[in-house]
């Protein structure tokens, strides 16, 4: 059982991480978490393609300037629900057009 949970935990692609955690070790109501990837795919289409864009081409307009550390974008993008710039970050760094070293984001 534990290693089906824990093959479970690594490869799916619908339930909340945090969720599958706290459920494993007993919890049985909890909320998603909103900032593992789960969550952040789930949020990303959400977005309108709108909305989408204009924080892509924010974000990129950041880096491009020079990288920043994800807190700081975060920051400087505030206008902007943080779930929302976090999923498209890490869109971003999936298709690869931007890099994240460590904690610092940056333009490739």
């Amino acid at each position: 059982a534990m290693l089906e949970s824990i093959i479970s935990y690594a490869t799916s692609e619908t339930e909340c991480r945090s969720r599958m955690l706290v459920s494993y070790f007993g919890e049985k109501k909890s909320k998603n978490c909103d900032v593992c990837d789960v969550c952040l795919k789930r949020r990303r289409k959400e977005l309108s393609g709108k909305q989408t864009f204009e924080l892509e081409k924010t974000i990129l307009s950041i880096v491009a300037i020079k990288s920043f550390s994800i807190s700081e974008i975060v920051i400087r993008m505030n206008h902007f629900r943080e779930n929302d710039v976090l999923a498209i970050l890490r869109w971003l760094i999936e298709e690869g057009r931007v890099e994240e070293e460590g904690d610092i984001i940056k333009l490739i």
